[in-house]
């Protein structure tokens, strides 16, 4: 385990860190949190204000820091619960576009947090770019005030987390794959559909993966079986499921 060392880093932090970097030094390979004080950075007053202030500090970070240590662990840039992510449909484009995404479907807080959630990602890996590039970007996600499993993992994909890690997450090996539909196809009916056979699946003892139909080339690897809802796929998803079918393996709709 890493030793964690905490950077103070919000608007209102003096970015004195003479403490953090000798404390640095002296470790191998530390664990960096930059502490942005989240609850209390209001992106939804003045975005690219928040983005220019937090994008001095990571350089700051940068020159300060990292220039000073050999190899880190990583750094955590963005410690808190996925619900901050609403505040982004605060800003008026966006709830432009939120509007845009909905079309006719019902708009619900599970749809509100979906779309948001890549907002927040895109602004952090909007972020992460200043940090180097071999340096893994760590969240720390609090998802207690999320409990249906396949909600959460939807949220989770690495379509919005492609280049961002979840701090604790561990990739389970498996060869039975269950496929998270494309977000304009999704609806907690849907959801509520993968719920009942991750349940059932957990039940058995079977181990399984979930992945994103969008990243179903890139996860196929070392898979037998394919679980997919009938209703959700998309042609693209069905046409790639139809080449791991011919390669040998076995698809499932339910």
């Amino acid at each position: 385990m890493s030793v964690r060392i905490v950077i103070p880093a919000a608007w209102n932090s003096e970015l004195s860190w003479d403490k953090e970097k000798d404390l640095a030094r002296g470790i191998e390979k530390p664990l960096f949190e930059l502490d942005f004080d989240w609850k209390n950075a209001h992106i939804e007053w003045d975005l690219e204000a928040a983005y220019a202030s937090m994008a001095l500090t990571l350089d700051h970070f940068n020159q300060t820091i990292l220039s000073e240590v050999t190899e880190s662990s990583g750094v955590i840039l963005y410690k808190g619960d996925l619900h901050y992510a609403l505040r982004f449909l605060k800003i008026a484009r966006y709830a432009d576009h939120y509007e845009e995404w909905l079309g006719e479907r019902a708009d619900t807080p599970e749809s509100a947090l979906l779309f948001s959630t890549t907002l927040l990602t895109e602004f952090l890996h909007r972020l992460s770019s200043i940090l180097p590039e071999t340096l893994p970007i760590y969240c720390e996600l609090d998802l207690t005030l999320i409990p249906e499993a396949a909600f959460r993992a939807q949220l989770l994909t690495k379509d919005r987390f492609s280049h961002l890690q979840i701090l604790g997450e561990e990739l389970q090996e498996a060869s039975i794959g269950v496929v998270l539909p494309h977000d304009d196809l999704w609806s907690m009916a849907a959801s509520a559909h993968v719920e009942k056979l991750m349940g059932e699946l957990s039940r058995q003892g079977t181990p399984f993966r979930l992945i994103a139909e969008s990243q179903l080339i890139q996860e196929l690897e070392g898979l037998e079986m394919l679980y997919l809802l009938e209703r959700v796929v998309s042609p693209q998803g069905r046409r790639m499921a139809q080449g791991f079918s011919a390669a040998g393996g076995e698809l499932v709709y339910f």
